[in-house]
């Protein structure tokens, strides 16, 4: 029986993805003509990841091609339209793979997927990427491990969305049932695929410091948040990290995606796929990018005239500002931390380079007036904060020592975090060179578990690396 990541790849590497029956006819239909090209082909193929990856995986089976192929154009005109005509021959179409037994999923998985190649060739258009093509791709198959489990190994995937629907986290959910993480079973198929070479980097740990493969990322992330609900916390961080990438207000990014969504739809009409804008319609009217208020915001108070300010303290040295590129992959770090520890907020606190003072540098998930967005704290006296930055370790509030540690949290920090429970942990650039504390919580704390915990710890150590790099 296959138990490790390398046994599930070697046993699901050796099976097609099913193509869909549109995509084949349409594809008849244009080899008939004369005057096609290998563009037009793309065009067709390139909405079907089972197609796609047939062509790739023909690439990868003639080891006489030493340079890397970027785009379907591309592996065609290197494999001849007979090859390619002769393979589809022999796919698997997906309304045959379970005739009796429709499995959603799996169109599901496929609409996220088109979705996430056509923000991806969207990214690359607009910043100017020689081969946005290459960021199709890399897109298309960021979840092609779940989307082969959902063709030949059904029953362990309803697993793993049964348990992420009761409220565990999905890397937690895959652990349990697989021994490893979705994303590892993509990384370990896309390798064993052969497929270019963005697709494999996007899926590495290291994914964060090239922008070519975070805004394939991007694209991936920007599919799955919209295709659960358009309005969410998630997917309007992820238009606000668009906007950043594309040097676009938040506003701006919103529009765009939401334009290309509906592109996308008029485009794919004609295949068995959940199109995300039709969720659209569903989206309250107002700004797009209004954050809906998270459940523990402060209620609503009349409003008084505003007091007088105090003085504004002196400005605290603080660490080298991020370049843009440096901000977006401590931004993709901690949305990564987010979604594998099943945590709701994460941030990062930076420590001067005089050691004596932390202040907030960057928090995913909390509402724009949330405490947290104002934390910041003086090393002056012992806490918490300068226990834990005496070396690399993490700690885990919870109901057995929270009175204990409580005590050492200033009231006035206190009540910036979670008191019934946080899970918290001082960074390393190097063993002797703290650079900050990483910080995460639920506003239901009782969902913080010891799975979370150290997944949390993990990637703690991994988000230490990166700012060990920046």
């Amino acid at each position: 029986m296959a138990v490790s990541v390398g046994d599930w790849a070697t046993k699901l590497g050796l099976q097609p993805l099913p193509t869909m029956a549109p995509t084949a006819q349409r594809f008849r239909v244009l080899i008939d003509r004369v005057s096609g090209t290998n563009s037009a082909y793309q065009k067709v193929i390139q909405h079907d990841p089972g197609f796609t990856l047939a062509i790739f995986r023909l690439l990868g089976a003639n080891t006489g091609l030493e340079e890397p192929i970027h785009s379907i154009a591309h592996a065609i005109s290197l494999l001849g339209l007979d090859l390619v005509v002769e393979k589809i021959r022999h796919l698997p179409k997906l309304d045959e793979l379970k005739p009796a037994a429709p499995t959603p999923g799996i169109y599901r998985c496929y609409s996220r997927a088109v979705h996430a190649a056509w923000y991806g060739a969207l990214f690359g258009d607009m910043t100017g990427d020689n081969i946005p093509n290459e960021m199709a791709v890399a897109a298309l198959f960021n979840e092609c491990g779940e989307m082969t489990l959902w063709a030949h190994a059904q029953e362990e995937m309803e697993r793993i969305q049964a348990l992420t629907e009761r409220g565990t986290g999905r890397d937690q959910a895959a652990r349990e049932v697989l021994g490893f993480t979705l994303d590892e079973l993509s990384l370990a198929l896309a390798k064993r695929w052969h497929l270019p070479p963005l697709t494999i980097e996007a899926l590495q740990p290291f994914a964060a410091f090239r922008p070519r493969a975070v805004g394939a990322r991007l694209a991936a992330e920007l599919a799955q948040a919209s295709d659960r609900d358009w309005n969410s916390e998630q997917t309007l961080e992820c238009l606000d990290l668009v906007g950043e990438y594309l040097d676009l207000a938040s506003g701006e990014a919103a529009a765009l995606v939401h334009g290309q969504s509906a592109a996308l739809a008029r485009e794919i009409r004609e295949l068995p796929l959940h199109l995300s804008a039709i969720s659209l319609l569903q989206v309250p009217t107002g700004t797009p990018t209004t954050r809906p208020a998270r459940r523990d915001a402060p209620p609503v108070r009349p409003v008084q005239p505003p007091a007088p300010r105090p003085a504004a303290p002196a400005p605290h040295p603080t660490t080298h500002p991020l370049s843009k590129a440096e901000q977006q992959a401590l931004a993709q770090s901690l949305r990564e931390l987010k979604q594998r520890a099943g945590v709701e907020r994460a941030m990062f606190a930076a420590l001067n380079p005089e050691g004596n003072h932390l202040k907030i540098r960057l928090v995913i998930g909390a509402h724009k007036e949330a405490p947290i967005r104002r934390f910041e704290f003086a090393l002056d006296r012992r806490s918490l904060f300068s226990i834990l930055l005496t070396k690399p370790k993490g700690f885990w509030l919870h109901g057995g020592n929270r009175d204990k540690y409580l005590a050492i949290i200033p009231p006035g920090v206190r009540e910036m975090l979670n008191p019934d429970g946080f899970f918290i942990a001082s960074l390393f650039a190097a063993s002797d060179h703290p650079v900050g504390i990483l910080y995460a919580d639920c506003q239901d704390a009782a969902r913080l578990s010891s799975e979370n915990f150290d997944t949390f710890k993990r990637e703690a150590r991994r988000i230490s690396r990166l700012l060990g790099q920046l």
